[in-house]
């Protein structure tokens, strides 16, 4: 296997700064004293490191090109020595070339140890936020099979307003399509999606703390009956309003389609990414939707579109 030799040539930048730069490098990533490198630097050139491996070549020539060093590499018939290149590491935030034992950057100043610990910390936050996610997709799956089994049975009558059809996701699953003088209402395997006063907004079931049903008004064309959502908090419903509750007049619902909304909304609770039970309190600040899990104490984002709780874990 052939090796290396790296030649000095030059430095790009001759100033006292850069030349200082240049024997710190050199001195952290060999066994060469500040007065060998001196006697380099006097001379303009020279033989730097013979018979090096691929692996140290390269590390050899980032670390001094990014000091400001400009070399020369000859391939080496022989096969690679042990030469006296000391085991290194780029610093993580600056790109800095340091002693493999080094406990911090001597460029930016980075603790070794302290970043490492850190960067557990985070992969330890994104497995427990992965294995959130994955938890929370599994009961919509079952859900979704839930309102698959029920429009089976009970085919949507009309057409979905195209207003509301935009906003569904290819994901989500349609079970029912209510018709209510305030406007129309989809029902879907993730949320309750509204169409009121020329705004459409996405409210999901678990944000709702029931709904009533009670006598409405007689139209000529039909019966209606009231229909009264109610939510945990104040929801956002377009034009810069939120409402807590909301009052539809609404038609064609039978025993059947009532017990089917009502067992909707009564049924579902966001599970906690962290833990996993379904205790969360929700707080609304008026443009969002906030839910902290009385379990474990884990805050929530809510992502009404969506319809999911994603957990904001601590550092």
């Amino acid at each position: 296997m052939a090796s290396f030799d790296i030649f000095f040539l030059s430095l790009r930048d001759p100033s006292k700064a850069g030349r200082l730069r240049f024997v710190q490098t050199l001195g952290h990533i060999s066994d060469k004293t500040n007065d060998e490198i001196e006697d380099i630097l006097g001379t303009g050139r020279g033989l730097l490191f013979e018979r090096l491996s691929r692996e140290r070549a390269n590390a050899v020539v980032k670390a001094l090109g990014n000091a400001g060093a400009r070399l020369e590499i000859r391939p080496n018939q022989a096969p690679p020595a042990q030469d006296d290149v000391v085991a290194t590491r780029e610093c993580p935030r600056c790109g800095f070339i340091e002693r493999a034992d080094a406990e911090e950057c001597s460029q930016c100043g980075l603790v070794f140890a302290k970043w490492e610990r850190e960067q557990i910390r985070v992969m330890q936050r994104e497995k427990r936020l992965e294995e959130a996610m994955a938890k929370a997709l599994q009961v919509r799956q079952k859900w979704t099979e839930r309102a698959t089994e029920y429009v089976a049975k009970h085919p949507l009558s009309g057409e979905i307003p195209a207003p509301l059809q935009a906003k569904l996701s290819p994901q989500e699953t349609v079970f029912m399509l209510v018709e209510s003088e305030e406007g129309p209402l989809v029902l879907t395997s993730r949320r309750c999606l509204c169409r009121r006063g020329g705004f459409t907004f996405s409210v999901p079931w678990e944000l709702m703390a029931g709904i009533d049903f009670g006598g409405g008004l007689l139209k000529k064309r039909g019966d209606f009956s009231r229909m009264q959502m109610n939510f945990h908090g104040p929801v956002p419903i377009g034009g810069g309003e939120t409402a807590q509750k909301l009052m539809w007049q609404v038609g064609d619902l039978d025993a059947t389609d009532r017990d089917t909304i009502m067992s909707w909304a009564y049924a579902r609770k966001f599970p906690c990414g962290a833990c996993g039970e379904t205790e969360l309190h929700f707080q609304f600040d008026g443009k969002k939707v906030h839910g902290r899990c009385m379990h474990c104490a884990t805050d929530h984002e809510i992502d009404l579109e969506e319809a999911l709780a994603i957990p904001i874990l601590a550092d």
